[in-house]
């Protein structure tokens, strides 16, 4: 016969999610990737509607076609953001570059905020 001892399963000795170095690696490296191509759009939105916005050398008001394709650049960028967001969190199951497009579009807004505060 056998021991009692042996017979009884042994304690699964699991890494607890606090102490998963991997896990905060790729995790930290989705926030950043999603900082960075949120900041990035956002701050190419602003400059690409800035330079579309300037009418140098033509007087009057701006064209219809002036207009529309002034409001193109900040939807486009907007929906760009939206696309990769939703594709990113339902599609790859990636959370965290959510949180780093939130916290891009943040930096992005405290930039240009900057920026038109002290061009004032």
């Amino acid at each position: 016969m056998m021991d009692d001892k042996s017979k009884e399963p042994q304690p699964l000795n699991y890494l607890s999610p606090r102490d998963d170095v991997q896990m905060h690696k790729e995790r930290r490296g989705q926030r950043v990737r999603g900082a960075v191509f949120a900041c990035s759009v956002v701050l190419s939105t602003v400059v690409i509607f800035g330079l579309s916005t300037i009418r140098i050398g033509m007087p009057g008001p701006p064209s219809r076609h002036d207009q529309i394709m002034a409001m193109f650049w900040p939807i486009g960028g907007l929906s760009l953001l939206i696309a990769v967001a939703a594709y990113q969190h339902f599609r790859r199951r990636r959370r965290w570059f959510v949180q780093g497009v939130l916290i891009g579009i943040g930096i992005a807004a405290l930039i240009e905020g900057a920026c038109f505060g002290l061009l004032r």
